[in-house]
């Protein structure tokens, strides 16, 4: 398999947020808040 098969399982904290708590669950959703805060 090549790694654009697996780039779509993977996503950065700062690409997701509270809006992605069903697809990524709650500590990942809110560790993407975090570090989009921090990076603010």
């Amino acid at each position: 398999m090549t790694r654009e098969h697996y780039i779509r399982f993977f996503r950065w904290f700062d690409e997701i947020g509270l809006d992605d708590l069903p697809l990524v669950g709650g500590k990942n959703a809110s560790l993407g808040e975090l570090v989009r805060v921090a990076r603010a």
